[in-house]
């Protein structure tokens, strides 16, 4: 786990005097990759409408609930956070319960070792999924659990030991949403001992699993700020038209399109029955072509349930 280095604030957006009854909300990103998710706040409350403001504290990458704890106890210089979804977090903090990248973070590519390629292929069955393939996944993480209910091998470490434990082969596959996998993939390709890590062409797995905003528990009330903005996006179709243009989405979209995977979908996640009271039509579906049909191009992926 990285010990926090000093919080700085890398930008403060629309800071003018705000109406009365106006809220300042800091968010804390802890990657120049997840800089969308601070669009994606800033579109919320503009929609919304009342005067709040924001700004993005930069923070060092510490384990997933270890930011949370510091976010229920109200010991950090930030007061709102992303992170997936489990029952757990929706009951110890407020959660604004809008998936921030429509369901598309649940559609995980497989980073591998490039000499393992080969050991998935694309009419490898789920079986053979279960019983030859082990995958690699945060110990604090809410996908560990979802594979695990689905029969599938998973071996956990900490966030920061992950990538070296692909190389060094504790596992065979590490399972990314496809809107991190390309900048990670990038980062990691150097070859280590010999080792070179690659995207595997073959297979993705897909789960329904995203990131939410938390607040502090007796924070609802802002919760709810942010809710009412993203919900008006979504309502009069301007959430898409924003979402669908972020350089980030626009990529993965493109190398989704680009390569027919085979997709496994392991069911609904055991731990995360408070997702179903979020409407269907706010999550992604790359298999429904009557949906976000105008983002859409191309054959999508085959499916196996």
């Amino acid at each position: 786990m990285f010990v926090l280095r000093a919080v700085l604030v890398l930008a403060a957006i629309f800071m003018v005097t705000r109406p009365s009854g106006a809220e300042h909300f800091r968010l804390a990103i802890a990657s120049d990759d997840d800089l969308y998710i601070g669009e994606i706040l800033k579109f919320a409350l503009e929609k919304q409408g009342g005067g709040h403001t924001m700004e993005v504290v930069r923070i060092a990458p510490m384990a997933q609930g270890r930011a949370l704890r510091m976010l229920e106890a109200r010991d950090a210089r930030f007061d709102v956070l992303y992170s997936g979804y489990t029952e757990a977090r929706a009951g110890r903090l407020a959660i604004v319960a809008f998936p921030l990248t429509r369901g598309m973070l649940g559609y995980r590519l497989l980073a591998v070792r490039d000499d393992r390629v080969g050991l998935l292929k694309p009419d490898i069955t789920f079986q053979q999924l279960q019983s030859k393939v082990c995958f690699g996944a945060g110990t604090d993480w809410p996908d560990a659990r979802i594979m695990r209910d689905a029969g599938l091998c998973v071996v956990t470490g900490t966030d920061e030991s992950l990538w070296a434990m692909l190389v060094r082969g504790r596992y065979d596959a590490f399972p990314r949403g496809l809107i991190e996998v390309v900048s990670e993939i990038e980062r990691e390709r150097n070859p280590v001992r010999g080792v070179t890590l690659t995207l595997d062409p073959s297979v993705m797995l897909a789960y329904k699993q995203d990131l939410f905003f938390y607040l502090p528990k007796h924070a609802a009330e802002r919760a709810a700020i942010i809710q009412d903005g993203l919900e008006k996006g979504h309502a009069d179709g301007s959430y898409d038209q924003f979402f669908y243009s972020i350089p980030t989405i626009k990529a993965a979209l493109a190398d989704i399109q680009a390569h027919q995977r085979t997709t496994f979908h392991l069911g609904d996640c055991a731990a995360c029955t408070g997702l179903a009271v979020i409407s269907e039509d706010h999550w992604h579906r790359f298999e429904d072509k009557s949906a976000f049909a105008s983002h859409l191009t191309g054959s999508g992926p085959q499916t196996n349930q």
